[in-house]
């Protein structure tokens, strides 16, 4: 229990915001404190944010207010990189205000790709930020209006360049990677849409930041799904580990100990598994698991030396030939630098 040092009342935990520059973690006042204190005060904030707003009308309006504003607008829309330089926007906008001020003439900063096109969205960077007049901006807009009528009269090839940018992005672009045939995925996909009145989409078999594999953008890694398929179905094989993930963590924080048993049990009937997954996770750890690892092959392994322990009745195990922590070299996570043998023998290596 918290007691609240506003109404004094002792109340439960979860009563409380969270706050953590405070040592319990917890804010000091409970939510219905706070609450009451937001609805006393509202009528007194929107009159000084008024008075405010007409006493500083020339400063809001400023250059300074207005790349605040905008950079503001375009983090909230996931638009700013991390390598943007916001010396160079601040004056992109100071001389917008140097030009109205020579000619007299309203200037404005506008993008030169939005940040919320049709079919692809520019970056709030300096290179994508021009000055023009309001007549301008009235015709870059029916300009847009006719590239957006006509990109979306060719949707299959604004869609593989929308895609493919992104998995440049990503790094899963290989060399090699046929762009005609990726093209042709696409248009077929358009043609499939027309054909059947159905809604689709080309997507990935293996999807391109998977959590435990990572697929390429290439032809034979993509295939024409159904919109209309259920939600379920149209997960991929991350989505569905991330969901399983999440709601075990939930069970896990619920019952505590019955997740403790459960998770013994399981060790206990998947023994080989059990012990590959913690030997792979150790040598990730240590950054010893090749990109070409064959995780197949290792499990095999630990499935071959939990099935001598069950038939000799001596205890085995696997173990690198060549450690993975060295003075002078280091081994690596692969089938080939593995090897079944027993814990006397391995015991007596050790001495």
């Amino acid at each position: 229990m918290k007691i609240c040092s506003h109404c004094r009342e002792a109340k439960d935990p979860v009563a409380f915001n969270k706050d953590r520059y405070r040592s319990d973690g917890l804010a000091y006042r409970c939510r219905a404190c706070v609450s009451l204190g937001n609805q006393k005060n509202a009528e007194k904030r929107r009159a000084y944010n008024k008075a405010y707003r007409v006493q500083n009308s020339e400063k809001r309006k400023s250059s300074d207010n207005r790349e605040y504003a905008a950079w503001r607008a375009a983090r909230s829309l996931n638009r700013v990189p991390s390598w943007a330089d916001r010396n160079a926007l601040r004056a992109v906008y100071n001389e917008c205000e140097r030009l109205q001020a020579e000619t007299g003439v309203k200037h404005r900063v506008a993008h030169i790709v939005p940040l919320h096109g049709a079919l692809e969205s520019g970056l709030h960077v300096a290179g994508n930020l021009h000055i023009i007049t309001p007549s301008m901006r009235r015709r870059k807009r029916k300009r847009l209006a006719e590239t957006d009528k006509k990109d979306r009269s060719t949707l299959g090839a604004s869609r593989e360049r929308r895609a493919w940018r992104e998995a440049l992005e990503l790094n899963r672009v290989p060399p090699w990677a046929d762009r005609a045939a990726i093209r042709a995925l696409y248009d077929e996909c358009e043609r499939l849409q027309a054909k059947t009145d159905v809604k689709h989409r080309v997507a990935h078999i293996v999807p391109l930041h998977g959590t435990l594999e990572s697929g390429l953008h290439v032809a034979g890694n993509l295939h024409i799904i159904s919109m209309h398929r259920s939600k379920t179905q149209r997960l991929s094989d991350a989505d569905k580990k991330d969901r399983a993930n999440k709601a075990a963590r939930r069970r896990r924080k619920e019952h505590p100990q019955l997740y403790r048993k459960a998770c013994n049990e399981y060790y206990r009937r998947n023994l080989g598994a059990s012990r590959e997954r913690r030997a792979w996770r150790d040598a990730l750890k240590l950054n010893r698991v090749p990109p070409w690892a064959d995780r197949v092959a290792i499990r095999a392994l630990y499935d071959e030396c939990e099935k001598m322990n069950a038939q000799t009745g001596v205890r085995h195990c696997v173990t690198h030939i060549i450690p993975l922590q060295r003075k002078f070299e280091s081994g690596l996570h692969i089938a080939g630098n593995l090897q079944i043998i027993s814990l006397s023998d391995r015991k007596a290596a050790v001495s």
